[in-house]
């Protein structure tokens, strides 16, 4: 396999994850802390720090300490083009699964 290959299966694998994606959820529009994400999915505190950590060591999010907290950020908003990307096509994959939304434009619209 190459190197690149490689990569891009640790990548995924990283985003296969359904906490892991609300979180980057969560990330989308502001930076916030540990807590408001547990807070937000109703998480456990030790979930939410494996979480963060493989988030973070896949250079997906970064953070700064102020007042004692860890405040979390998106490293790059690019990841979201490329996860509305994946979303669009997996709706377009499942067009026929979805009931009651025959209009793909009105699914680009809950992304």
């Amino acid at each position: 396999m190459s190197e690149i290959t490689q990569f891009t299966v640790e990548f995924f694998k990283v985003l296969a994850d359904q906490t892991r994606l609300q979180i980057l959820d969560l990330l989308k529009n502001s930076e916030i802390t540990q807590r408001d994400i547990e807070v937000a999915l109703g998480i456990t505190q030790s979930t939410i720090s494996q979480h963060l950590k493989t988030l973070f060591n896949s250079n997906l999010i970064d953070f700064e300490r102020r007042d004692n907290k860890n405040y979390y950020r998106i490293k790059s908003s690019d990841f979201f083009t490329l996860i509305n990307d994946v979303r669009y096509f997996v709706v377009k994959l499942n067009k026929n699964k979805q009931s009651g939304l025959e209009d793909l434009d009105v699914l680009e619209t809950l992304f």
